[in-house]
């Protein structure tokens, strides 16, 4: 059983696939160049800490003080696909906010 300290929290390990913009640098480039060059697609696989209209948030590591690294703040506008792998239940310290 968990101490009053800390509460539980069920997170979904998830991967997002999604478009990223790309930069060619200052240099110049020729118009069949420019023609040829293309966004790139990126996947982020991390635990799906919130949603909201606009985006999804993953963190990739959550420590058992309620640390949270490497956050990705992914817009929605830009995904192409989200697939579930597993669902963990962490414990939290009490006290931090929670977007769930």
């Amino acid at each position: 059983m968990a101490s009053p300290a800390v509460r539980k929290r069920r997170l979904k390990l998830v991967e997002v696939v999604w478009d990223d913009i790309a930069s060619y640098g200052p240099q110049w480039h020729s118009e069949a160049e420019v023609d040829g060059m293309q966004h790139v697609e990126c996947r982020s696989i991390g635990y799906l800490w919130s949603t909201s209209a606009k985006s999804v948030k993953l963190v990739d590591t959550v420590t058992d003080d309620g640390g949270l690294g490497n956050v990705n703040v992914i817009l929605r506008k830009v995904i192409r696909s989200m697939r579930t792998f597993d669902t963990i239940t962490v414990e939290l310290p009490r006290g931090e906010k929670s977007d769930s």
